[in-house]
C-alpha cells in the first residue's frame, strides 16, 4: 500500500483526468474571541475517500450528506479562522485478488482504476 504523501511537498501527479484517493482532512477552527467554541480553536481529523482535479488543483470530497471542494494549493498553514483542508494524499489501493484474478464487478469490468 501506498505511504502518505504530505501536500506541502507535492501534489498527485498532472493527468488528463480525475484520480481518486485517500487523503486526510484536518477540520480547523483558528482561536478567535467570536467564534462559539472559544478563543482556543480547535482541530479535527479525518481520513476519506476524493477525487482529484489535477488541472484545477481542487479535492471533491463527498461527506456523505454534502460535497465539499478544497482548494489542493492551500495548506494548513494558510487556513483561515474556520475552514477544512486536506494534508495529506495516498493512492487508492488496488482492489483484493480473488482466486487469482482481480475482482470484477457485476457489470464484468475490472475495479482496478477505482
Amino acid at each position: 500500500m501506498s505511504e502518505w504523501v504530505d501536500v506541502s511537498e507535492r501534489l498527485p501527479k498532472d493527468n488528463s483526468g480525475w484520480e481518486r484517493y485517500i487523503v486526510t482532512v484536518v477540520s480547523y477552527r483558528n482561536g478567535d474571541p467570536y467564534n462559539p467554541f472559544g478563543d482556543e480553536g480547535y482541530e479535527e481529523v479525518f481520513v476519506l475517500p476524493a477525487i482529484y482535479d489535477s488541472k484545477q488543483k481542487i479535492w471533491h470530497l463527498d461527506w456523505g450528506d454534502y460535497k465539499e471542494e478544497l482548494n489542493a494549493l492551500i495548506t494548513i498553514d494558510d487556513c483561515s479562522i474556520s475552514e477544512n483542508v486536506v494534508t495529506h494524499w495516498m493512492e487508492y489501493p488496488k482492489p483484493p485478488e480473488i482466486f487469482g484474478t482481480l475482482y470484477r464487478g457485476k457489470d464484468g469490468n475490472s475495479n482496478d482504476n477505482i
